[in-house]
C-alpha cells in the first residue's frame, strides 16, 4: 500500500512540476512577442528578468541585481546543505515530502 501511495504521490509531484514548466514557457513566448513592442531600436536585446535593454546604461543595474540573486541563492543553498547534513539518510518517502515542501515554498514565494 505504501508504494502504491508513493507512486501517486510521484504522479501528482511530476504533473505540477509539468504545469509550472509550461506556464514557464508560455511566460518565455509572451516576453518574446512583447520584447520589442515600443522599441524603434533594431537588435536590442532586453534582459527577461528585469525588462531592461542592454547597452543603454542599464548593464550595471542588470548585473548588480543578478549578483544579488545570486548571493541569496548561494545563501539559501549553504542553509539547505546544512539542513540536509542534519537531517542524514532519508529514504524514498521522506525525499518525496521534503520535495512538495519544496514546492509549496516556491510556489508561495517563501524560500527562507
Amino acid at each position: 500500500m505504501g508504494r502504491l501511495h508513493s507512486h501517486f504521490k510521484f504522479d501528482e509531484i511530476r504533473q505540477e512540476v509539468q504545469k509550472i514548466k509550461d506556464k514557464e514557457l508560455e511566460t518565455k513566448n509572451i516576453l518574446k512577442e512583447t520584447r520589442y513592442k515600443g522599441i524603434n531600436a533594431p537588435d536590442t536585446e532586453v534582459d527577461y528578468q528585469f525588462q531592461l535593454p542592454y547597452g543603454y546604461g542599464f548593464d550595471f543595474i542588470i548585473k548588480k541585481k543578478a549578483e544579488l540573486i545570486d548571493g541569496l541563492k548561494l545563501q539559501n543553498n549553504t542553509v539547505m546543505d546544512a539542513l540536509i547534513d542534519k537531517l542524514g539518510y532519508m529514504d524514498y518517502r521522506d525525499a518525496l515530502a521534503c520535495n512538495k515542501y519544496v514546492i509549496e515554498a516556491k510556489r508561495s514565494g517563501d524560500y527562507h
